[in-house]
């Protein structure tokens, strides 16, 4: 089955977190999707950069 995707990042960490998050501001009715290798979320060392790009929750 085959899913629909408008923008594809690959890799989770930092940068493509920050990505997501500033595709879904400039293209709020995109569909996002992020591939990653590990199990996990972010790592530690990107969270003053999400910081930086997040909202309150009801601007996100």
């Amino acid at each position: 089955m085959a899913k629909k995707t408008d923008i594809l990042i690959i890799g989770g960490g930092p940068a493509g977190l920050v990505t997501a998050l500033t595709a879904k501001r400039y293209y709020p009715n995109k569909h996002i999707l992020i591939i990653k290798d590990v199990a996990n979320g972010s790592i530690p060392c990107g969270i003053p950069y999400m910081f930086s790009s997040l909202k309150s929750p009801d601007e996100n």
